[in-house]
């Protein structure tokens, strides 16, 4: 079982379960591997809903949802005629992790520069001292004094603060 929240049709949040269907026709251009295909158990998902991550049992993100797929796909309730599809986390996940993880276990260390990475493998990033603030926050982090930001310019009302 598959579970999902998504803003179908820009509508409330809404709950969603997909039973995964191993045995169901793909779709032109959305091989199975690539693609999890499956069947609306307690909900449904629609237009607006694109993007949203698709959790598995044990809260973990598997894919994120494509759109659907079958053979009455402008009736989102017939839900025997049609599929909902996912990309398959496993299938991309290798284009997007370093965005998920900027410091890989494998890090190399290299000289530390303002670039929002932990370049010198030290567990900081961007450190105040290379990039012009005490701890060196970045872009839209909340601070009191200039010194707290990487760019060393802290502006805003007092009390609702943010680094430039």
């Amino acid at each position: 079982t598959l579970h999902r929240i998504s803003h179908p049709g820009g509508a409330p949040q809404s709950y969603s379960a997909h039973q995964v269907d191993a045995n169901s026709p793909t779709c032109t251009g959305l091989p199975r591997g690539d693609f999890i295909y499956s069947k609306d158990t307690i909900g449904v998902t629609e237009g607006g809903s694109s993007g949203a991550p698709v959790l598995n049992g044990s809260g973990e993100v598997v894919g994120q949802l494509y759109g659907g797929c079958g053979y009455d796909i402008n009736n989102t309730c017939n839900v025997d005629a049609n599929w909902t599809v996912d990309g398959a986390f496993s299938a991309y996940f290798s284009q997007v992790s370093q965005y998920l993880d900027p410091q890989p276990s494998n890090c190399t260390p290299s000289t530390e520069i303002c670039d929002g990475l932990d370049n010198n493998c030290d567990g900081q990033i961007d450190e105040g001292d290379v990039c012009g603030g005490g701890n060196g926050l970045p872009t839209g982090s909340a601070c009191n004094v200039n010194s707290d930001c990487a760019s060393n310019s802290c502006k805003g009302k007092p009390g609702a603060k943010v680094c430039k």
